[in-house]
């Protein structure tokens, strides 16, 4: 019955942590995932969760990912029936949205990801982007209430009016969330992933902080 927010500038790691997120709790905990990637194909999404089962990068050839058709077919068979993906082609109505989670809920699942927000938002101008994100983010939490359901929903940031920025590592706010005066209102819980991906040491680069 919780929306957690996780937001981070772009090429940080909002992806990697959906991902990784998916799979531990299909692998761990044995769910369902009700997913909806509205910008990334459905495909691309169950390949990325698939090289987290196997530890390889399905979305590569197989000879620069490291693997055999067979290794992913049977990464695949793993997932067999434990995500459900949402696919817009292009339509990115939140009524519809919330109508596929209330069927979905009906068929036993109650953990859904949601990327990015600001997909929802793009064709409005910023004024009606926070009106549209308000109404839909108390739609949201009403659902959550009435169903028990549980949103990870990721959002991008706004750059830091001052202090260190976002892709040097700055320190992520939730006021830095675009559209934050609704996720602030409505939502339970704001994660912020931090890394400085300009970094020359090679751990230090591709580790981040929440």
């Amino acid at each position: 019955g919780e929306i957690h927010i996780v937001g981070a500038a772009p090429k940080i790691g909002k992806t990697e942590h959906q991902h990784q997120l998916i799979k531990h709790m299909t692998d761990v905990h044995g769910e369902r995932i009700g997913v909806m990637s509205l910008e990334e194909n459905p495909v691309k999404t169950l390949k990325k969760v698939a090289g987290k089962y196997a530890r390889k990068q399905f979305t590569k050839p197989p000879e620069i990912g490291g693997y055999t058709q067979e290794e992913m077919r049977n990464a695949f068979d793993l997932l067999d029936d434990k995500m459900e993906f949402y696919s817009s082609d292009g339509v990115r109505d939140y009524n519809e949205i919330l109508e596929t989670v209330r069927y979905w809920n009906s068929k036993g699942i109650w953990f859904f990801i949601l990327d990015p927000l600001t997909a929802l938002v793009a064709e409005f101008s910023s004024g009606e982007a926070n009106d549209v994100l308000n109404n839909f983010m108390s739609k949201a939490a009403s659902l959550c209430m009435e169903l028990g359901v549980t949103f990870f929903m990721y959002s991008h940031v706004n750059p830091v009016r001052s202090g260190e920025p976002h892709d040097l590592g700055g320190d992520v706010l939730s006021s830095q969330f675009t559209g934050s005066r609704a996720m602030e209102k409505w939502a339970h819980y704001g994660w912020g992933i931090q890394r400085n991906r300009n970094e020359k040491d090679p751990v230090k680069r591709n580790t981040a902080r929440v």
